[in-house]
């Protein structure tokens, strides 16, 4: 469960980059989406190597697959957050 809970902090971690991106004015918001998409991407990494371990009961699976999957959901929000970011980007 430690590996669960630094992801869990990893995720934290990018969603105070990604307000500091929000945050930024127009033209500044640059180096905090960089910085955002390589903590998930790091993120992303993390949680395709961890795996349940074999020794859980049914319900510890359960209770380590609705983690796992609430990180990805969070994940996915947050792209989905920067991409709109992008998006409202002026570029010459």
């Amino acid at each position: 469960m430690e590996r669960m809970e630094n992801m869990e902090n990893m995720r934290d971690v990018a969603e105070v980059v990604l307000v500091q991106a929000e945050k930024a004015p127009e033209g500044q918001r640059l180096a905090y989406m960089k910085e955002h998409m390589d903590m998930l991407s790091n993120l992303m990494s993390e949680l395709h190597k961890d795996h349940p371990d074999a020794s859980m009961t049914p319900r510890q699976h359960l209770a380590w697959m609705e983690k796992h999957d609430k990180i990805v959901d969070d994940v996915l929000s947050q792209m989905q957050r920067e991409h709109k970011l992008m998006l409202s980007e002026k570029h010459p």
